[in-house]
């Protein structure tokens, strides 16, 4: 998501191309679940609101949690409502939470990784015990 977003930057800072051709341009260059919430949103967008449009599409995913949406929606608020320099500020905003959001999921990994590396460990002396 977050180089989905940084690509989002740049078009809108350096480009004039409308919103719907936006996300889908980013859909074809990211794929996964990510690259589908840019492309539903992109053909969605030809019939509603873009904001609208990016709430929705974030409500289909199954692969972020109620925080993320929640986070992901916000930018739905001023996407093609407000100038340029309303959006990219909205863009930077949603990407400092993404970077926190990447510091908590990599610090749980790490405490999840060490836990059941010991848990391994205790199993086989248990199993190692039992056998002598």
């Amino acid at each position: 998501m977050k180089r989905a977003i940084k690509i989002l930057e740049a078009k809108i800072t350096y480009t004039y191309d409308m919103l719907p051709d936006l996300f889908l341009e980013i859909s074809e260059k990211i794929k996964g679940p990510v690259g589908t919430i840019f492309r539903k949103a992109g053909l969605k967008m030809n019939v509603e609101f873009a904001g609208e449009a990016w709430e929705n599409s974030i409500d289909e995913c199954d692969s972020f949690t109620k925080e993320d949406k929640d986070a992901l929606k916000s930018l739905g608020k001023l996407l093609g409502s407000t100038d340029i320099n309303g959006q990219l500020n909205q863009l930077n905003l949603v990407n400092c939470f993404l970077d926190e959001q990447i510091k908590e999921a990599t610090a749980l990994k790490d405490k999840n990784t060490a836990l059941y590396r010991k848990l391994g460990v205790i199993i086989g002396l248990g199993i190692m015990i039992v056998l002598i």
